[in-house]
């Protein structure tokens, strides 16, 4: 239950339902005769809707994320760890396919560092969540398409949160270092709650959404749904980390 209420308020919370709904309180006040407040209200929301659909905002929001830990850069492990994403259960779809975008990068980068360490094991997590399938199978198959052979690969199917998967490996990794394969974006949140639990991950962050440089031009002030998806993203590991640290907090006071 508490599971369930947390994604509803932090749902409400992201940008696009909140400014919604803010638009919706805003015309609702104008048709009762509140017009200042109510005209106040339907322009902060069409504003706010325009800034995160650009380019130079919707990477200025997400950047400082993404870049808060560097690359991996080659340390000796002797486990990878890869965090869950999104998953289809399709047998219409290859094997591959079945994975989204995100968990595939984040997979690819997970057995291009287990290939790096020869002797290696490929720890693998997430449940299903509506697919009869848990993520970590769906990834495990995958992984074994891309040459890992399955006695090298562990699975920890029922985690639900990154707090859940990083409970699920924690006897089995102790205090020895291990790479953290997932996205940059998640990887501040993944970082702390690994360390919470007494771990001591190595970041390889994965599936950049605002790396590369160059000039800016007219079209970055275009509106776009891939950026207002990238503060999306960048809102939820925000809300996401604020929430563990807030949840840490209280379990200290206790």
């Amino acid at each position: 239950m508490l599971f369930f209420f947390k994604k509803l308020i932090g749902g409400l919370l992201m940008p696009t339902p909140f400014l919604l709904i803010l638009l919706a309180i805003g015309f609702v006040l104008i048709l009762r005769n509140a017009r200042k407040l109510g005209s106040a209200l339907v322009v902060i929301s069409l504003v706010s809707f325009y800034a995160f659909s650009v380019r130079p905002l919707a990477h200025l929001i997400a950047s400082p994320l993404e870049f808060q830990y560097p690359k991996y850069s080659g340390q000796k492990v002797e486990y990878v760890v890869v965090l869950g994403s999104g998953h289809v259960s399709d047998e219409r779809i290859p094997t591959v396919s079945q994975l989204k975008t995100v968990g595939l990068a984040r997979l690819t980068t997970g057995i291009e560092i287990y290939k790096q360490n020869p002797g290696a094991k490929l720890l693998l997590s997430g449940y299903g969540g509506y697919d009869q399938r848990s993520h970590a199978e769906v990834s495990a198959e995958v992984a074994q398409v891309f040459g890992v052979p399955k006695d090298d690969i562990l699975l920890a199917p029922d985690a639900k949160t990154t707090r859940e998967e990083a409970l699920a490996w924690q006897i089995l990794l102790h205090d020895q270092p291990f790479a953290l394969a997932t996205s940059a974006m998640h990887m501040p949140r993944a970082m702390y709650l690994f360390q919470s639990v007494g771990l001591t991950p190595i970041a390889a962050p994965a599936n950049f959404e605002t790396a590369g440089h160059r000039a800016s031009y007219w079209r970055d002030w275009m509106p776009s749904a891939s950026k207002l998806l990238i503060v999306e993203a960048a809102w939820h590991e925000y809300l996401g980390l604020a929430w563990a640290k807030l949840g840490q907090l209280l379990n200290k006071e206790a």
